[in-house]
């Protein structure tokens, strides 16, 4: 794991991560079964193709994860265990993000806009912490320039406002 000041976190593809040292679901988090989100935005994507965990727990269940893909379908689960679309990836950087705000409303945004909406119905947060750049014994090579998590209800304007706002200050230092 490297940390490059003004650019981000870049995984070693090996056994180098983020431990974000919480549970989605931990207190003040703001974080809930049917009210949930999260992101992460990678700014450079590493040497190995495929499928690459941007954001996942380190065993056992994912309940919150975001894939990337730099050929295929990017997915996500977010309070479930089931890993759906969340776009056709072309490229494994950008700004991906996820909400749950309800029981069986899940959706995808990439760059702040909306591009998946599912049905799939919410089991439960993780107990484990998250982490970047790794799930169970997979690690990626990326870079992330940021990873974030709370609250469920940031859909359409909220979506866009976060993205947004992170654009402005990651491309102000760089990192975008």
């Amino acid at each position: 794991m490297t940390f490059t000041a003004d650019r981000g976190f870049t995984g070693d593809g090996a056994t180098g991560y983020l431990n974000l040292g919480e549970a989605h679901g931990a207190a003040g988090q703001f974080a809930w079964r049917d009210s949930c989100s999260a992101g992460a935005w990678c700014n450079l994507a590493g040497g190995t193709a495929g499928l690459i965990a941007h954001l996942g727990q380190a065993a056992g269940t994912y309940r919150t994860s975001i894939f990337a893909h730099s050929a295929g379908n990017d997915s996500f689960r977010l309070a479930d265990s089931t890993g759906d679309t969340l776009r056709a990836g072309t490229s494994r950087t950008g700004h991906r993000s996820i909400a749950r705000s309800g029981p069986t409303s899940k959706l995808g945004f990439y760059a702040g806009a909306q591009v998946a909406a599912v049905t799939t119905a919410s089991t439960g947060l993780s107990s484990l912490p998250m982490v970047g750049l790794r799930s169970n014994t997979s690690f990626a090579p990326d870079r992330l320039a940021a990873l974030w998590s709370g609250d469920g209800a940031i859909v359409g304007a909220k979506a866009a406002a976060i993205h947004d706002r992170l654009n402005t200050f990651l491309t102000a230092i760089g990192a975008a």
